[in-house]
């Protein structure tokens, strides 16, 4: 027999609901509870994922890096963005996963040894070294958030996720997949939410990036009136962030004019 699900009152409308959901059904108030164990769920899968490169042998691993890297860094971003807006940053500062004295450890050894190279490919503006560097930290969990201008390399990927799809555009090589189009589209959501929290020095930098990315997003999509309406009010409701599902229906609805 199937357990009974735990029921709890929401305090701003009264209504009673499965304790283990992110939110009240009927208010949309966040409930604590299941929002932390939707972020814990998530958070596990990606460590999973990283434990899978890191068994992988060097070389295998190294040309997995960037592929897996970009599913990896959505998905965090995707789980940061909902995470702050519902409930802060309490759940991440007690999230359960403290690192051991001997982690922290080696963690401060990295640091010493390896931001400084991040260091001087962002004051050269070597973003491809940059980036190789930033993917390698991402995949071995190393503490690379910790660096001054890591938010540049968090929005320089995302950007680079558009520039390979570009890339595959003009090369004409088919198909051209939904999934494919709705990450372009998608990516740039993240491009514009992350672009807008850079510091003065980052955004300089990475305006060129950003025009590119925008100029695209105007003049590829030619979504009807009412279609760019509702999908900026998406936006809106969700921290800035296209959903990956509305971007996908706005995909194939985009596919089919092109079509006719």
């Amino acid at each position: 027999m199937e357990a009974q699900k735990k029921k709890k009152v929401c305090e701003f409308c009264g209504a009673e609901f499965d304790e283990m959901l992110p939110k009240c059904p009927y208010c949309d108030s966040t409930n604590i509870k299941g929002a932390e164990t939707a972020y814990m769920e998530m958070l596990e899968d990606v460590r999973s994922d990283m434990e899978e490169l890191t068994q992988m042998p060097a070389q295998e691993a190294k040309k997995e890096w960037k592929k897996q890297t970009k599913f990896i860094l959505l998905v965090i971003g995707i789980m940061l963005v909902m995470l702050l807006g519902l409930v802060g940053l309490e759940l991440l500062s007690n999230s359960g996963f403290d690192k051991s004295q001997q982690e922290k450890q080696e963690d401060y050894l990295w640091k010493q040894e390896k931001l400084s190279a991040f260091e001087e490919a962002y004051e050269q503006g070597n973003d491809e070294a940059l980036m190789d560097m930033y993917y390698e930290a991402v995949v071995e969990n190393k503490p690379v958030y910790d660096w001054e201008h890591v938010d540049y390399c968090y929005v320089l990927s995302y950007y680079k996720d558009m520039e390979y799809v570009w890339a595959k555009i003009d090369r004409g090589e088919p198909p051209m997949s939904v999934s494919e189009y709705a990450g372009l589209l998608t990516g740039y959501s993240f491009v514009e939410y992350y672009y807008n929290k850079l510091s003065e020095n980052e955004k300089e930098r990475f305006t060129p990036y950003y025009e590119k990315a925008k100029a695209d997003y105007e003049a590829r999509w030619e979504f009807q009136g009412e279609e760019w309406e509702t999908l900026e009010k998406e936006r809106e409701e969700n921290y800035g962030i296209i959903p990956y599902e509305t971007a996908e229906e706005y995909v194939e609805a985009w596919l089919e004019r092109q079509e006719k």
